[in-house]
């Protein structure tokens, strides 16, 4: 069943910030990587495979999330922490029901353009049908 992205970055937000993440609109942001704060969180959501493998990419939804702080090891502290959130957990978003796998561990990282380290994950929702 297709889902819309729209919701599945509100509730993914929702779902952070309530188990310690941090606040949505103060440093959980969706659909943006603001200069400030430093330390924070965006979240990015799209469509997963490809139309050209006949799937429709509303069937397969993907989240980016981006943790950005001023500190190596406590960005990769809070990285894990989403990682463990979401990877391999079901039904964790009230309408948008499957299983979430990550793309890759935790771990790499790169500098924004403010020069602080961002550590990217990315998932990947496997939908299951609505309970009649």
């Amino acid at each position: 069943m297709p889902t819309d992205v729209t919701t599945l970055l509100y509730e993914a937000g929702l779902y952070l910030a309530a188990n310690g993440i941090g606040t949505l609109g103060s440093d959980i942001f969706l659909n943006q990587l603001p200069n400030s704060p430093a330390n924070c969180v965006a979240l990015f959501a799209e469509g997963g495979e490809s139309p050209s493998h006949g799937l429709n990419p509303m069937e397969l939804p993907t989240l980016q999330v981006l943790i950005r702080d001023e500190i190596d090891i406590s960005g990769l502290r809070k990285t894990i922490l989403v990682f463990k959130l979401l990877h391999d957990q079901w039904n964790v978003l009230p309408s948008i029901r499957g299983r979430v796998l990550a793309d890759a561990k935790p771990g790499a990282k790169f500098l924004s353009d403010s020069g602080l380290p961002t550590f990217p994950l990315n998932f990947t929702w496997t939908l299951s049908p609505s309970p009649l």
